[in-house]
Formats: structure tokens, C-alpha cells, sequence
């Protein structure tokens, strides 16, 4: 059986997801290959060592670099900050091994197509890390999109509220960490968590085209971590809201923040067709909120649909039938599943996994988004090609 050699940077809860993914990922889908943990990399080796130990990796390194060349990593998970995802990645690709990155993808568009132009170049394997293309809910939506189930869409409604702690960043005595400063992080709320709803947006819908929006920083300083007696200036978005336009003539909204108090995960999509729309929350991950035309006006309505049964794609992969079988936790099993079948077939990745390009096309738009909310003017999505 063939291994698959893991490198992994990065030891917060994304790299503990996607740790827990590549250990399990073969109980569910079948798969030649066997993951060996080899290596983690982080700057603080205490904690990437207890990470070692509790997760099962061979090795404890403090440079990345040092990771890359170890002969025994032959695919690096880069689970880093975005100002560790470029260089890491490319040189990773260069040396010969498959890259999975998370998103956002770069810093800036800029940064991000650099990413992959110089990893679509190797012709290695690479994935932009959107695990919630992998939710079967959206799955059926887009497929009902595509099909013309839902005839010509008219208007979206997308929102993602996320808190990173249990009363959210609306704290002002949360530290000046990294998703807070613009030369770590890139943006603030609108690539963190708003990545997310843009890319799904994109592959449930159709290509946004221009936006316009407006931001804010609601906690302009926050103490330093390491001299809490000072303060430092915080120079990323805490929250976004804004105006689209889509390729095939809809148009929307979306509202990105990281500051909201009481919701964990709010993410939801709304998207209203001339013959049917659909409605879904990340509260409820399991369920569609469906309105297909019928017949009978008597009986026309919105009704809840189920997606956790055997016959909806990923869902028959873990305890179908079982109420509620498929969650957050899920989404990075099936992801991982689907970098390792590209990899075993020899193949780019395909849909629903997301490409560096399809990483690229999420911070662009971010980048037009804060663009507009700076000046005040509609802003085009101008994508540079594919290569």
C-alpha cells in the first residue's frame, strides 16, 4: 500500500481538523494510500511538540524549510497564517510534493495568484482549503442551480458571522494577534471568515463580477500580547457588508463579521429564482430549505430536506440515516478524501474540491470589496487567467 508522507504547518484548530481528517478520512472512503504522520512545524516548539505527541507525527521542526526537505514528506498541509502560506507552498511544489493550502490563499489577490502560477507550473496536486463545498446541502443546491431546477436567479442574500471566542472579537481586551494586523493576515473578518461565503457564492451560483461595499473597524486597538499596559492599532475590517453583481445577472448582498455576539457559525445563503429558490444555514447543515414550482398552488411552498440519507453524495460515506450524521468535523474528512483520490488518480483537482485558483478568485473579490469600501465607488472583479 502507498503511504502519503504528511507534513503539517501550523498546530491551531484548523490544523487539528485537518490532522483528524487525514487520520480518519480512510475509514469512511476508499483510498490506496496510507497517511504517515511525519512531520509538524510551528514557531513555538513546545506546542508543536505536545501536537506531535498527542496527534501522532514523527517529527518536531521549528522551520518550515527544514520540514520541506525532509525526503519522508511527499505533501505538505499548510494550516499556517496566510503570511505563511506563499512561500511554503511554492517551494514545497517546486521540491516535487503535493499542496494543500488553507484559505485564504494569500494576503492579497496579488499574492495569491503568485501562489498559484507558481504551483500550477509544477504541475503537483494543490487545494485551496474550502472545506464547506463539501457539505451535501449546498451540493444539491448547486446541482439544482445547474440543472435549471431554479430557472433564472434574481437576487442572493449571503451573511457569515463567526466568533473566534466564546463572547466573539467584539472584546476590546482580545490581544493584538495575528488576525488582527494586516501584514500577518491580509484583511481582517472579509478573508478569515468571509472567505468562505464568497468562494460558496461562486460555486453554488455563479462568477461575482463587481461589488461595492463598505467596512469598519469597530475595536480600533487592542493591548499588545506581550505588554498588555500597551496598546497597539489594529488595521484590518472587523466587518463588511456589501453590494453584488453576478455573470448571469443577479443581484445580491453579503455581510461578513467576526464581532457578533450569541452565534457560533452563522452562515447562510439565500438565493431566489424565477422557478424555485433555496435556503440554507450552517446551523442546520443537514437541511435545505426548498421551493420548487409545483403544479398545484394549493400545495406550493418552501419544505425542509433532509441530506443526511445515503442517496445524497458524502452523506451515504459516514452514518447516513442517522439524524444530524454529518457536521463540521465531516467537511474536512471529505475533503482530505477528495485531495487523496486526485492524488491517487494522478489528476488536478476537480469539483467540488477547490483549486489555488479558485483561492485566488476568493481574495480578489475581498480585495474589491475593501477597495470600495475605502473609495465609495463600484468595484469590477477583473480575474487574470488561468493558466
Amino acid at each position: 500500500m502507498d503511504e502519503i508522507g504528511l507534513g503539517l504547518i501550523g498546530y491551531s484548530l484548523i490544523a487539528k481538523t485537518h490532522s483528524l481528517a487525514w487520520i480518519n478520512f480512510r475509514q469512511f472512503f476508499s483510498s490506496k494510500y496510507r497517511p504517515r504522520l511525519v512531520g509538524v512545524c510551528g514557531r513555538n516548539t513546545r506546542a508543536t511538540g505536545e501536537f506531535a505527541r498527542l496527534n501522532g507525527y514523527k517529527r518536531n521542526y521549528r522551520d518550515w524549510r527544514d520540514l520541506i526537505r525532509d525526503p519522508d514528506v511527499t505533501v505538505l498541509d499548510n494550516c499556517a497564517p496566510p503570511n505563511v502560506h506563499s512561500e511554503p507552498s511554492i517551494e514545497a511544489a517546486e521540491a516535487g510534493k503535493a499542496v494543500i493550502c488553507e484559505k485564504p490563499l494569500g494576503r492579497s489577490a496579488e499574492e495569491a495568484y503568485e501562489m498559484y502560477r507558481a504551483v500550477a507550473k509544477t504541475s503537483q496536486v494543490h487545494m485551496t482549503g474550502f472545506n464547506r463545498r463539501f457539505i451535501p446541502a449546498l451540493l444539491l443546491a448547486r446541482d439544482l442551480k445547474q440543472a435549471g431546477r431554479l430557472g433564472r436567479i434574481n437576487h442572493i442574500v449571503a451573511t457569515m458571522y463567526n466568533i473566534e471566542f466564546g463572547e466573539g472579537f467584539g472584546r476590546p481586551s482580545i490581544p493584538l494577534i495575528w488576525p488582527f494586523r494586516r501584514e500577518v493576515a491580509g484583511h481582517g473578518a472579509i478573508g478569515d471568515v468571509g472567505a468562505h461565503i464568497i468562494d460558496l457564492i461562486r460555486f453554488t451560483v455563479g462568477e461575482i463580477t463587481s461589488v461595492s461595499a463598505a467596512a469598519d473597524t469597530v475595536v480600533k486597538e487592542r493591548p499588545l500580547p506581550d505588554d498588555p499596559s500597551r496598546s497597539g492599532k489594529v488595521d484590518v475590517d472587523d466587518t463588511v457588508a456589501g453590494c453584488l453583481r453576478l455573470s448571469e445577472g443577479a443581484i445580491g448582498t453579503i455581510s461578513v463579521s467576526w464581532l457578533p455576539v450569541g452565534i457560533k457559525d452563522y452562515m447562510t445563503l439565500e438565493v431566489y429564482g424565477s422557478r424555485g429558490s433555496f435556503k440554507f444555514s450552517m446551523e442546520r447543515p443537514n437541511e435545505l430549505e426548498l421551493f420548487l414550482h409545483d403544479e398545484d398552488m394549493r400545495t406550493e411552498g418552501f419544505r425542509t430536506v433532509l441530506c443526511d440519507s445515503r442517496v445524497h453524495p458524502l452523506a451515504g460515506n459516514f452514518w447516513p440515516d442517522q439524524a444530524g450524521s454529518y457536521g463540521y468535523e465531516q467537511t474536512f474528512i471529505s475533503e482530505i478524501a477528495h485531495f487523496a483520490s486526485a492524488l491517487e488518480r494522478g489528476v488536478q483537482i476537480e469539483s467540488p474540491g477547490a483549486t489555488f485558483y479558485d483561492g485566488y478568485m476568493a481574495c480578489l473579490i475581498a480585495d474589491e470589496l475593501v477597495a470600495s469600501a475605502n473609495d465609495g465607488k463600484w468595484h469590477p472583479v477583473q480575474p487574470a487567467p488561468k493558466l
